[in-house]
């Protein structure tokens, strides 16, 4: 496994932790808010540029979707910490993110990239916030 994979797999563990606590009301959000921002801003736009720069043009459109979900994952998982679960959009984007999620799994297992851990790792964050109280 790549140590950057290795990085991204600990950051979402954490992050996933970290929600969990925050739905229990135990730690206060700016630290979850100054972990959420770099993550965020990691997995969508830096990610699939330097990959691109790298010379990974192989299913390109695929990891670009992958790291826009993973981002988006944490987005909302913050916004579903801000607001709770008061608009349906947000539920609806859940259950569109975990099929998504469970596409992503089954494609990077087809093509044996351990990228899927990232997607079951983000599928349980969308978890906790879509059933977390």
């Amino acid at each position: 496994m790549k140590k950057n994979l290795k990085i991204e797999i600990i950051i979402l563990i954490v992050l996933t932790i970290l929600n969990f606590f925050l739905i229990k009301r135990e730690l206060n959000s700016l630290v979850y808010l100054l972990l959420f921002i770099p993550a965020s801003i990691y997995f969508f736009p830096i990610k699939p540029i330097v990959s691109y720069k790298n010379g990974e043009k192989d299913n390109l459109i695929y990891k670009f979707i992958s790291c826009f979900i993973i981002s988006l994952a944490i987005i909302l998982s913050y916004i579903n910490f801000l607001v709770g679960h008061k608009f349906i959009f947000i539920k609806i984007t859940y259950l569109i993110e975990l099929i998504l999620n469970l596409f992503f799994i089954y494609y990077f297992i087809e093509r044996k990239n351990k990228t899927y851990l990232l997607h079951f790792l983000i599928l349980s964050l969308n978890a906790m916030c879509y059933f977390g109280s």
